[in-house]
């Protein structure tokens, strides 16, 4: 059964004052402490009544979060004291409604899901998940069999800067600081910066880092292999008003997003070989059209260099038909390209 962010916030204060044989809680001094932890993560508060569903015979307490078992967490908790003043407790120390068995399907759910996570294992700052596994194998005596690996996720651990930078910038972005920075700009272009970075982003096996740069005073986004030195900032981390990254990246292939081009409507014919790889392995998922009768598709979406690349990667298995501009620009590449092969 799904259950809600308050909701779960609600059982596991139940949880902790049930636990606490220290501390007598009544019903309103339950309330009071679940609207303290409500209100710290921002959610609304919730009334005497809701508190007292929740811990009664009649409500959900138990069963949302224990829904193989019949009412544990109400068999469990005895009512101690007056009837003018009752308090709540379980009846046995260190109970918890979380320390629940798990059903063969729910450890199989699990097995996979840990033999998914151990793909992590060799990116920087993920030594967590080995000591995550082991823990969770040891809590409910799973073992993840010894074989070859069968699932593989694309990752490059040769990329510069990948050891010395990614967990300084994962660090920065969850915990709102401001970087001072040397980036390679290319070219042998080198400057100094303060970035206040907001978001992470890996495509085609390079992670970039957006945020606030003060130098350009917009929006940056950096490959995380061209940083050259990265440091805590002395500067007040400037929090991310600008953009929405759940929708930032719906109308571009790629990282790059150009703030003076808008979205066109892109207009590809391929091949009908080719075009079956097109149509199963979307360009733009969010926006393509295929069109089976005559091998094409449409994508509405800002040109930028990485689309330049991909369509450049089909070779003669596609023609850009519209617009004119992005099919002259790829015309052109194609003519040097030509030039360049045609040396001798």
């Amino acid at each position: 059964m799904a259950i809600d962010k308050n909701k779960l916030i609600r059982y596991r204060v139940y949880d902790q004052c049930f636990s606490n044989f220290t501390k007598m809680y009544t019903r309103s001094m339950l309330r009071d402490k679940v609207n303290e932890a409500l209100l710290a993560v921002g959610l609304e508060e919730v009334g005497q009544s809701t508190v007292n569903h929740d811990i009664s015979p009649n409500g959900n307490f138990d069963r949302d979060m224990c829904p193989d078992v019949d009412v544990v967490a109400y068999k469990s908790m005895g009512i101690e004291g007056t009837k003018e003043n009752t308090y709540y407790r379980y009846a046995e120390k260190g109970y918890s409604i979380w320390k629940v068995d798990l059903d063969e399907t729910q450890v199989l759910q699990l097995q996979n899901a840990l033999l998914m996570l151990n793909q992590f294992k060799g990116l920087p700052d993920m030594d967590w998940v080995q000591d995550l596994m082991e823990s969770i194998c040891k809590r409910y005596n799973i073992t993840i069999p010894e074989a070859d690996a069968v699932v593989e996720l694309d990752y490059n651990p040769d990329l510069v800067g990948l050891d010395s930078f990614f967990s300084p910038i994962l660090n920065a972005v969850l915990h709102k600081s401001a970087l001072d920075i040397t980036y390679n700009g290319g070219y042998e272009y080198t400057y100094q910066d303060t970035i206040h970075p907001y978001y992470i982003k890996e495509y085609n096996n390079r992670w970039f880092v957006y945020g606030w740069s003060e130098k350009f005073q917009r929006i940056n986004n950096m490959a995380i292999d061209r940083f050259i030195t990265v440091a805590i900032s002395g500067k007040i981390f400037q929090a991310n008003t600008h953009v929405d990254f759940s929708e930032y990246f719906d109308d571009i292939v790629g990282v790059t997003r150009y703030a003076d081009v808008q979205p066109q409507l892109i207009r590809l014919r391929f091949t009908p070989q080719r075009y079956n790889y097109v149509a199963t392995k979307p360009i733009h998922g969010l926006t393509q059209r295929n069109y089976d009768d005559r091998c094409e598709i449409t994508i509405e979406v800002r040109p930028n260099r990485e689309l330049e690349a991909l369509i450049l990667s089909y070779g003669a298995d596609v023609e850009v038909l519209e617009p004119q501009s992005l099919r002259d620009t790829i015309a052109d590449k194609i003519q040097q390209m030509y030039s360049t092969y045609s040396q001798k």
